[in-house]
């Protein structure tokens, strides 16, 4: 298992294709993201404002991966990362 960013998700999935899956977890919206963030308060105001934008870049490329998770509910996005990786082991 990987945790990569998006460039290296898609050279990954380009390298193991059929043998590997690629899930692309997207925020409910970048608005959303930039509040969660900021909520946080563990990043500058600066990294902040650069991470959205890498966001908002990397959301061009979500249709590259075999699936797309939308975080809107931390539990759920887990449940269904699980349910993904673990059909496709058992496949």
């Amino acid at each position: 298992m990987f945790d990569v960013d998006v460039k290296g998700g898609v050279n990954l999935k380009n390298i193991f294709k059929h043998n590997a899956i690629s899930i692309f977890i997207m925020p409910p919206s970048i608005n959303e993201l930039e509040k969660r963030l900021i909520a946080r308060g563990t990043d500058a105001d600066l990294e902040i404002k650069m991470r959205v934008e890498k966001a908002a870049e990397e959301l061009k490329l979500a249709d590259s991966f075999d699936n797309i998770i939308a975080n809107n509910n931390l539990e759920e996005a887990e449940n269904e990362v699980y349910r993904l990786v673990t059909g496709f082991i058992d496949n």
